[in-house]
C-alpha cells in the first residue's frame, strides 16, 4: 500500500489544510451574514424614514389646504406629529388693492423626534368680520 503525499508536505498535514479552509469558508459567511444583516438593517430605516415622510406630506397638505381664511395660528397634534398653521397678512400688492393676502405656513415636527417639515403659501384672505358683525352684502 503506498500513501500519496502533497508536494512538500506529509500524509498527515492535509488534515490541516482542509481545517484551515473550513475556518476561512465560516469566516467568509459570517462576514456575508453580518453585511445582510446591516443591510436588511439600513433599508429597514430608509423604508421608516419614507413613511414617515410621506405620512407627513399628506398632513401638510391637508393642513394647508384647510380653509381658516383669516389671520391667525392654529395648532394641534395628529398622526405622530406636533403641527402648527399659521395665517399672517401679506404686504398690500399694489398693482391689486383691493385683494387682501395672506401667508400661510404649516409646520410638523416629529412628536419625540427630531425631524422637521414644512410648507408654505400665498392665500387670499378673507375680511375681517368682528364677532356678531353681519356679512356686508354687495
Amino acid at each position: 500500500m503506498s500513501i500519496r503525499t502533497a508536494p512538500g508536505g506529509s500524509a498527515e498535514s492535509s488534515g490541516g489544510f482542509a481545517a484551515v479552509d473550513a475556518l476561512v469558508a465560516l469566516t467568509i459567511l459570517a462576514t456575508t451574514i453580518a453585511l445582510a444583516l446591516q443591510a436588511a438593517d439600513s433599508a429597514r430605516k430608509v423604508a421608516a424614514a419614507a413613511l414617515q415622510t410621506r405620512r407627513a406630506e399628506t398632513l401638510l397638505q391637508a393642513l394647508a389646504l384647510t380653509d381658516p381664511g383669516q389671520v391667525g395660528e392654529w395648532n394641534g397634534r395628529a398622526q405622530g406629529f406636533d403641527w402648527r398653521v399659521t395665517v399672517a397678512e401679506a404686504p398690500v400688492d399694489p398693482g391689486a388693492p383691493g385683494l387682501r393676502t395672506c401667508t400661510r405656513s404649516a409646520d410638523l415636527k416629529e412628536t419625540g423626534g427630531r425631524r422637521r417639515f414644512r410648507i408654505d403659501g400665498l392665500i387670499y384672505c378673507r375680511p375681517f368680520s368682528p364677532p356678531g358683525a353681519t356679512p356686508h352684502a354687495g
